[in-house]
């Protein structure tokens, strides 16, 4: 700080005031070099502060442009993110959207399929109760079968029986045509004019015992076999054979042999009729 330059107190003589003012002099101008001093270390250490702040700063700016950088980066990703943020997020509501809507329609068809499974299992226990039935109907059906092939053997046992008939009835055929043809040889024989009446008496009495006895034994087994076929015709007969509709083949070739063996019966009775010993008779000239 500069002291004022009054005088501080008065001098006795000039030489006095003169040492004073040169000791002040001194005392300045040492207190101006150490000033001098002051200031230049002041100004060094003032380069010193602005050469390390220089460096401060340009690290500083280094550090601002590189966090600069890096935060304009993390911005760019940050933006990044957050684009890809909403894009997911708008994807996964969509998502959202469709796996709602999808398990509603999960639902409905769980409804739908939880009343198609009532509807099985109902349509099961019906199955269940109609096995049943026709598990007892397939054992009646069974027994019914079982009964029909035993009747049906029966009535095959009836057509061997039938068939047996018409054998015989065909033997009485041939026997019948076979004494025909003695009849038309012995009448022949009759018209032809044989001289000895004792061989013609004798001839005529063995032909009437032989026709006599033939004709009884005809009558007899026509008889029979009348009575017979009469039988086997009312076992086969529609009423008793509508339960066995399996024996269709032997039933529809019963009646026919039956008809056959009953118009042939017939024949044979007519044609004994008509060689009878009466009509023989009257062939006979000797009677």
């Amino acid at each position: 700080m500069i002291q004022s330059t009054e005088c501080p107190r008065s001098f006795s003589s000039i030489q006095e005031e003169c040492e004073y003012w040169k000791q002040e002099a001194r005392s300045r101008l040492a207190a101006q070099i150490e000033l001098q001093q002051e200031y230049e270390q002041s100004n060094e250490q003032a380069r010193i502060y602005e050469q390390e702040l220089e460096q401060e700063l340009n690290a500083t700016s280094s550090q601002y442009t590189e966090l600069l950088r890096k935060f304009e980066l993390v911005q760019s990703q940050f933006q990044d993110l957050k684009n890809k943020y909403v894009q997911d997020s708008n994807r996964f509501n969509q998502e959202v959207t469709q796996l709602q809507d999808a398990n509603q329609k999960l639902a409905k068809e769980k409804d739908s399929l939880t009343m198609y499974v009532r509807d099985l299992e109902q349509v099961s226990t019906n199955a269940t109760e109609n096995e049943r039935a026709l598990t007892c109907t397939l054992a009646q059906r069974e027994q019914h079968l079982m009964q029909t092939m035993q009747r049906c053997s029966q009535l095959e046992g009836q057509v061997s029986s039938s068939q047996l008939i018409f054998t015989e009835v065909l033997q009485l055929r041939e026997e019948n045509v076979n004494l025909k043809a003695d009849v038309e040889y012995f009448k022949s024989k009759y018209e032809s004019g044989v001289q000895d009446q004792q061989t013609r008496a004798s001839l005529g009495v063995l032909d009437n015992n032989i026709l006599n006895n033939f004709n009884q034994d005809l009558f007899t087994r026509l008889q029979s076999i009348e009575a017979h076929a009469n039988s086997c015709q009312q076992a086969l007969t529609p009423n008793k054979l509508h339960h066995h509709p399996s024996n269709e083949s032997p039933s529809t070739h019963q009646p026919s042999l039956l008809k056959l063996g009953s118009s042939r019966l017939r024949l044979l009775r007519a044609k004994s009729e008509r060689i009878s010993p009466a009509k023989i008779r009257t062939l006979n000239p000797i009677h």
